[in-house]
């Protein structure tokens, strides 16, 4: 089975991460009450290392963070056009905190409690 993740002509998997980066590191026009990120970076990740992301953010007392590649991430949201909008979702839905009052890491995009 082949991924439907495909890169821009002329652009390698660190170039685009660092695209999105750059994106979700910007002030969005209307910022949506929730979360405020604290940090993101590109980082390589897994066994044949591949550019990945290290982000994390808080809301209010809670903290959280994701880390997973870039070529995963793009993959869940569509599209590397769609992560930099996924990513910022992330820091603004409502999440479960972690139970022992430290961060709540994702190894994947989250999503909302039920």
């Amino acid at each position: 089975m082949t991924s439907p993740f495909q890169l821009p002509a002329g652009i390698d998997l660190y170039a685009a991460a660092l695209v999105v980066v750059e994106e979700v590191s910007s002030p969005p026009p209307d910022p949506a009450p929730g979360g405020e990120l604290d940090d993101i970076e590109v980082i390589y990740i897994g066994e044949r290392p591949e550019p990945g992301l290290r982000m994390t953010w808080h809301q209010g007392a809670y903290r959280f963070g994701l880390l997973n590649s870039v070529r995963r991430l793009a993959e869940q949201a569509g599209g590397l056009d769609a992560l930099p909008f996924y990513l910022r979702l992330a820091i603004d839905e409502s999440h479960e905190p972690a139970p022992n009052a430290g961060r709540h890491w994702f190894l994947d995009l989250p999503t909302a409690p039920n």
